[in-house]
């Protein structure tokens, strides 16, 4: 464990609680001990290599702040620097060598030191709403999975719960960290399904797909004003009914170690979705693609309209510049793909 400079170690309290009602006590567990380090390892390889798992999921790694440790047991400096860093990276790096097969780790929180040896974050700090930008999703989309972004707020206000489920949608991250209430209201959960229906049929734009500026809408739609409730916190946040979003995948070019040569992308296909999280007002509007950002030549591109089950028609070019139809409780997309 940690240890302060008298020899204390260093502890962390949360809302769990012993069975005579006092708060857990835990340990702050030092990344740099050998201890640790082989726990960690030994147990990421029983999950995967024993039972079977694809995944291992180590909480606090991307959340956790550097510790003050004099443990001198540890061997690393007493000062600052990036020891923990170092030493965290070290503990991933040997875990993924203990597993027999390739695996998917997962962590809290997004800590970017050590970002290329993982694979999804739980970002249930991320507050989300339209004036909050995305900016860690558009830098790492197509690399790391975002998940669990916290819809957390009172069960009963479902237009809050709407707005954070489609703004979750659009910026790409996955559904989670919420009470099992949210599935069974029935004022939610039937958009709740299309999201999550939407999200699947067309896993591989979130999974690898890098994000773009969303399409605009060019004529107005009716907007909600509501409460958001986070951690304690309230604030105003104000949404169209529609919001959109837009993603690429490009294919790249690697040198001989497999490092990505980034400047070597080419736009492979696009794709813009809507979702209309009302569940009583259509909109209709017409849409501002800007195709030069997402690397399309419309005139020789071919479109498909994909629903929420995944159903895949033509779309035809010239309606493109009509008014969209965006029904309630709905979600679909275009895929735009250039015939060579």
């Amino acid at each position: 464990a940690c240890r302060r400079p008298d020899g204390s170690i260093v502890t962390e309290r949360y809302t769990t609680f012993e069975t005579n009602g006092q708060p857990v006590v835990f340990a702050a567990m030092c990344p740099a001990s050998r201890t640790w380090h082989g726990k960690v390892v030994e147990n990421a390889g029983h999950v995967v290599n024993d039972c079977g798992f694809d995944g291992y999921y180590m909480d606090q790694v991307g959340a956790f702040a550097n510790c003050v440790c004099r443990n001198v047991e540890h061997g690393h400096s007493f000062g600052a620097g990036s020891w923990w860093q170092d030493a965290t990276r070290r503990m991933l790096k040997d875990v993924r060598a203990a597993c027999d097969k390739p695996v998917f780790l997962a962590t809290e929180g997004n800590s970017e030191c050590n970002l290329d040896q993982i694979d999804a974050c739980v970002c249930w700090h991320i507050p989300g709403g339209v004036d909050t930008v995305p900016a860690f999703e558009v830098c790492y989309s197509g690399a790391v999975t975002v998940y669990c972004r916290t819809p957390r707020g009172p069960s009963t206000e479902a237009r809050e719960m709407r707005m954070k489920l489609a703004n979750t949608l659009v910026d790409g991250d996955m559904f989670g960290w919420m009470p099992v209430v949210y599935c069974q209201a029935k004022a939610i959960n039937g958009y709740f399904r299309t999201c999550i229906r939407f999200r699947h049929a067309n896993v591989e734009w979130f999974t690898t797909g890098e994000m773009r500026r969303p399409p605009r809408l060019t004529d107005p739609v009716p907007e909600w004003n509501e409460t958001w409730s986070m951690f304690n916190q309230r604030r105003q946040t104000r949404m169209p009914i529609v919001q959109t979003a837009a993603r690429r995948i490009l294919d790249y070019d690697y040198d001989r170690d497999g490092n990505r040569l980034w400047r070597t992308g080419r736009v492979r296909k696009a794709f813009v979705y809507f979702t209309n999280f009302s569940p009583n007002e259509s909109a209709r509007s017409r849409v501002g693609f800007d195709f030069a950002d997402l690397g399309v030549d419309i005139g020789r591109a071919e479109i498909v309209r994909i629903d929420a089950e995944g159903g895949r028609t033509p779309f035809p070019r010239e309606d493109l510049d009509k008014p969209f139809d965006f029904p309630p409780d709905s979600c679909f997309g275009l895929e735009f793909k250039e015939v060579k």
